[in-house]
């Protein structure tokens, strides 16, 4: 066969674990019925009665957009009321804050590879957490970067600062830039929240990594994609910690707002960055619009335009906000419930603090995930370290005795 393919585009095809598993559930509920399959795969909210969480306040929003807030092309960075919305949302409380401007983009996704494609060169690095979101790998493979990973966790648990700090020089000394993606809160797939101390030891760190390179440019990246999931007050002491950087440390967010109304079909998000100068933040903003406009073009209106709609109007953006935290306590209920278990009985896992999933460390992932789907019509996504967990797409009645149901596969 002849292969028409470019070398670097051969080897692409891998098949991806997530929606196959996806694909063998709703088989079997098809065969089975509904009520007799739990399907723990999709990182998709569901209520407890099986259907997507949906939000009111984002209901009324759609019906009150107009023609012209949904039909007509978006400019290339963005509706300019999302662009000002998305920055007073995340950065608004911030006094005195540094200089910050955003872009919309295709979902967190678009943001993660505008930063990656952008910010390093062909074979560059970039570095995250050995437990990390699997189409990271196929954007280093497609964008012709690599990963460089760090152990996630400390054996007490807590995060692993210090390998995220060693990663960061030594990626400076290597190739004299660095790129940290590091995705919280509510990290997919352990359920991992940096903590405040843990952030401001990581802040310390990559300030004072900076200063000894000042020539060098560090990015930190934070994939937020389940910003609402966490407390908002815990988020806005977050965001507060990242300003007075030195020049050459950027401090970056790939946000989802396609998450954050439960819109996901819209592929919405942003791309924010916040550093010492205005010209060193519209550099980088601008040089991604132009990447936009040779990848997906623009990013779509409508969800802009709701988002805007919900957050310019006080009732709604409070209606929103109540609606987004019973969902967000729902969720990491359910978490709870299985941790309890999974603690009870010996249960390997992640440390999970919230959100919609966790991973049970295996080296036989593959093999697990199968008995469970075949033997138990339990599915679960199986991942190089292990097998994960989507705590979202329960109903809460089905938690319970999940954990043993699983153990016992594990033993097998």
């Amino acid at each position: 066969m002849i292969n028409h393919l470019a070398f670097h585009a051969q080897g692409k095809i891998q098949p991806d674990n997530i929606f196959l598993v996806g694909a063998k559930a709703k088989a079997a509920k098809a065969k089975f019925g509904v009520e007799n399959v739990t399907d723990a795969s999709v990182g998709i909210l569901l209520d407890d009665a099986g259907k997507m969480a949906l939000l009111a306040s984002v209901e009324e929003a759609t019906r009150r957009l107009r023609d012209d807030e949904v039909a007509p092309y978006a400019p290339i960075g963005g509706v300019a009321e999302f662009r000002e919305d998305v920055v007073s949302y995340l950065f608004g409380h911030i006094p005195n804050r540094q200089p910050v401007a955003s872009i919309a983009t295709a979902g967190a996704t678009g943001a993660v590879f505008l930063a990656i494609w952008n910010l390093l060169s062909t074979n560059d690095m970039f570095i995250t957490h050995d437990y990390y979101w699997s189409p990271y790998a196929a954007i280093a493979r497609n964008s012709l970067r690599r990963l460089a990973l760090f152990k996630t966790f400390l054996p007490d648990g807590r995060f692993n600062v210090a390998g995220a700090l060693e990663e960061t020089q030594r990626s400076l000394e290597i190739q004299g830039r660095a790129l940290l993606i590091i995705n919280t809160p509510c990290h997919n797939p352990t359920g991992l929240c940096l903590t405040l101390e843990e952030a401001k030891s990581l802040k310390n760190g990559l300030v004072e990594i900076a200063q000894r390179y000042p020539s060098a440019p560090i990015t930190l990246l934070i994939d937020a994609a389940y910003w609402e999931f966490e407390d908002p007050a815990q988020n806005q002491a977050f965001m507060s910690l990242f300003q007075g950087l030195p020049e050459n440390l950027l401090f970056t967010m790939a946000y989802s707002t396609s998450k954050s109304m439960t819109r996901y079909g819209l592929r919405n998000g942003a791309f924010l960055a916040s550093g010492a100068t205005e010209q060193q933040v519209r550099t980088v903003i601008d040089t991604f619009e132009s990447s936009i406009r040779a990848t997906w073009s623009n990013t779509t209106r409508m969800g802009q335009s709701l988002f805007s709609k919900l957050y310019r109007d006080p009732q709604l953006w409070a209606q929103l906000l109540k609606e987004q935290a019973d969902f967000a306590a729902l969720c990491n209920k359910r978490g709870e419930t299985f941790m309890q278990e999974a603690n009870q009985i010996g249960l390997p896992h992640t440390p999970y603090k919230k959100g919609f999933f966790v991973t049970l460390p295996t080296t036989k992932s593959q093999a697990v995930s199968d008995r469970l789907g075949e033997l138990d019509k339990i599915f679960v996504v199986p991942l190089k370290k292990g097998i994960r967990v989507a705590f979202c797409a329960l109903a809460s009645g089905q938690v319970p005795g999940l954990a043993a149901r699983i153990q016992e596969r594990f033993e097998a």
